[in-house]
Formats: C-alpha cells, structure tokens, sequence
C-alpha cells in the first residue's frame, strides 16, 4: 500500500477534496462498467450488485491510502447516492449507499486507514449499498413494484422480474456482493502492493459563443428533468424534453451536441417502436427494459454533458459559494465531473501503450492473460488519476481555494431574463406532464 504521510492540519484539505473527488469518478465508472451488463434484464438484473463490486476495489484502496482521514469514504456513498438518484433507481439505493459510506469510513477509521483489511472492508459496506434497492424488493415487491411502476418502470420488466424473483435470491446477492467485494479488494491491495509500495486534466474554457446561464439555474434545470423523465407519461412527453434540451444546447453554443444529441434519441426512439411491435419474448422483455431505462436517463445525462461543456469550475465554485454549499462536497463532486472526460482521453492512451507491448487490450486478452492485462489496465489508470489529484491540487491552492473570504469571479454569477425564461419553460413542461398527461398519451 502506499504510505502517504498524514497532513498535521486536521480535517479534509483542498488536496484531499480534489483527490477524492478524481478517484470517485474513477469509482463511478468501475461501478457503471461492471453493473451495466446486469440492470437491464429482469432476469439478470438482481446480479448487478456483485457486477458493480467486481472493479472498484484497487480504485478505493487507493483512494484510501492518499486520503487517510476521516470524509472521503462517505463522500463516495454520498456523491454515488446522488447520482443513482439522479438517475431515478430506487430511494433505498441512494440511504444505503450514504449508510454504507458511513460505515464503511467508521470501520477503516478504527485503525486509522492504515489496515489493508479494514479498507477491503469498507469497500464491502459501500458496495452493499448496491443492495438496497433489492432488500426494499423482496420486503414488500408490491409496494417496490408500485413504486417502480409509477417511476416509469415498464410492466413486462416488473412480470418477468416478480416471476424470476426466489426467496434464497436475497442471501446470495449479500452474501455474492461481499465475497465479489473482497476478491477485487484483495487483487487490489496485491496491485497496490506491487506497484505503489515504495515509490491532465481539463476544463471549459467557456469560450463558445452563446448565452450564458447560472450555474445555480442549471442545476435547478437539471433538478426539473430528473424529475420529469421519472414521471414522464409517454414517450411523446420523453422526445419533447429532449427537444427542450437540445434548444437549451443550442442557445448555450453546443450546436454540435444538440445535434448529435437529438438525432441518437431519434434512432432510439424509432428503435422502441419497432421493438414495442414485435412479438413477446424474452428478448423483447429485455430490450424493453433496458430501453425504459435509456429513455429515463438519457434527457438527465444530455443536460448534464450541456452543464459540464458550459460551466467553468471557477463559476460552479462561485455560485455554490453563494448558497453557501459545503466545500467537502463542493469541490469533489466539480472535479468529478470535470475529471470523467479526461478518463476517456487516458483510456486511449492506456490502449495503444498496451498495444506496444503486444497485450490485447480486449475481453479475449483478458480471459487468455488476466493478470497481465488488469494491470496494464489499473496501474497506469490509477497513475494518471493519482498525478492529476496532486497536480489540481497545487494549482487550485495556488489560485486561492482555500481563502475563507468570500469567492468572486470574472464572470458575473447572477440570474438574468435568460435564466428566468429557461427556468419557466422546464417548468412549465414539468407541470403539462404532471397535470396534463392526456396530452401525451
């Protein structure tokens, strides 16, 4: 592991804040990897807990050993709570991520960090916040699939999985989820071991042409379409709030996004009416699923990527400072989503460096040489993460971070008529959806 000497200032600094806001985005995208290939089928979908613990576990205890205090544990089942409920999962995932997080930080806590099995430990805890939603399911799967029904959870998914569901599934996900757990666990302190033992990142630069929005608008935005694609009534309703984000991409200057972004949807769209024809099947059931779920997050994710490409750290941190917003989930969660679009960039570099060395950078290179290729993967991942974590660090103290007084910017962080008409607009449909489903239907 590596030994990272503790800082004499107590509490989280803005290194520490940066750094863990970096290896949460790593975290988020290991838990999305490995859990995807699970959630959309109603048959499979009660394995994803053991998918989304299968690849975090050297990214977390990495994580640990460069932040060894106290807040970065529950700030990864924070800020993964939020997202999933971004996303519209169930509300028992998101209390069970924020409790796993919290016990998971008590636990390595008791010897400091510096135990590689406590940490695997608190990796379990926070990996088993994936299983709340699945415990709220065989409490009560009447109320769950209620619940999930009015969220916008296609009736043929709830069948199939209401049909598929047996009482010893509960035991083997807990049980699967903890034992996946502590394999990834241990292969990463091993990884860790090996390769740390004794031993770019990018913003906006806010420079494109178009209207400029608060930050603060944005989020209560993107607030509005969360809660619209959940109670959405049709698909009708579905296609429009696409429509109203791409408008908002393209008075932002992202005409390229709105585009792109719109034209994917429509290919989707016409593809969920060709499958809604066809005969019922397994195969439809699942495609199904894994469409409603598309269609739930996709207006969310477009917007967000709206927020990301227009927003300049320097500006989110401004107005988060105006509502007087915690800094310890201030600043992770802003290098989180500036930092997700740099992995990209680093995984195409990870491919061709591992091409050189004639490693497959492939699901065939892994099944014929799975060490070898893990760490070709992870080390230089978690290197990159780790140099971008002390590099923003530096530079964001030597902006001034940390100065308690009150942050100003170049930018004026106020609302405008724009921000009001943006915001009656969102409203506006949010309500047509709400009150007026006829509509749509």
């Amino acid at each position: 592991m590596v030994n990272q000497k503790v800082s004499n200032q107590k509490g989280l600094t803005v290194k520490d804040l940066v750094t863990t806001g970096i290896f949460v985005a790593l975290i988020w995208v290991t838990m999305l990897t490995g859990g995807l290939p699970f959630a959309p089928n109603p048959l499979l979908t009660f394995y994803m807990p053991l998918g989304s613990a299968l690849l975090g576990g050297p990214v977390f205890l990495l994580l640990v050993a460069k932040v060894p205090k106290r807040g970065p544990i529950p700030i990864v089942g924070i800020l993964a709570g939020l997202i999933f409920f971004a996303t519209g999962m169930h509300w028992d995932m998101d209390i069970e991520y924020v409790l796993g997080g919290l016990l998971g930080d008590l636990i390595a806590g008791t010897k400091k960090y510096r135990s590689v099995k406590l940490n695997i430990v608190a990796y379990i805890c926070l990996c088993l916040g994936a299983t709340g939603t699945y415990i709220a399911f065989f409490a009560d799967p009447t109320a769950w699939s209620s619940l999930m029904l009015g969220g916008g959870t296609a009736q043929s998914y709830l069948d199939a999985m209401n049909g598929a569901a047996q009482g010893w599934m509960l035991p083997v996900i807990l049980l699967g989820t903890a034992v996946v757990g502590a394999f990834s666990g241990f292969v990463g302190g091993k990884l860790l071991k090996k390769q740390f033992e004794n031993r770019h990142y990018r913003m906006s630069d806010g420079t494109k042409a178009g209207l400029r929005f608060d930050p603060r608008t944005k989020l209560l935005l993107l607030l509005l379409t969360v809660l619209g694609a959940t109670m959405a009534p049709s698909l009708m309703y579905e296609i429009g709030l696409v429509v109203l984000v791409a408008l908002m991409a393209l008075v932002c200057g992202e005409w390229k996004k709105a585009v792109l972004g719109f034209t994917a949807y429509v290919l989707f769209y016409l593809l969920t009416l060709a499958v809604t024809r066809t005969d019922g099947s397994s195969l439809q059931t699942t495609l199904m699923a894994f469409l409603g779920l598309f269609h739930k997050v996709y207006p969310c994710g477009f917007l967000a990527g709206i927020m990301i490409a227009t927003t300049k750290v320097s500006e989110f941190l401004s107005a988060m400072s105006r509502i007087h917003a915690p800094k310890k989930l201030v600043i992770p969660f802003a290098v989180m989503l500036r930092y997700m679009p740099a992995i990209r960039e680093d995984w195409h570099f990870i491919k061709d460096a591992m091409r050189l060395r004639d490693v497959s950078p492939s699901l065939a290179g892994l099944l014929t040489h799975p060490v070898r290729t893990v760490e070709c993967l992870y080390v230089p991942l978690m290197m990159a993460a780790s140099k971008a974590a002390d590099e923003l660090s530096i530079a964001s103290v030597t902006r001034g971070i940390e100065n308690p007084r009150p942050r100003t910017c170049l930018v004026q962080i106020r609302f405008r008529a724009a921000d009001l008409l943006a915001v009656v607009c969102f409203t506006a449909y949010f309500a047509a959806g709400l009150f007026w489903k006829d509509v749509f239907l």
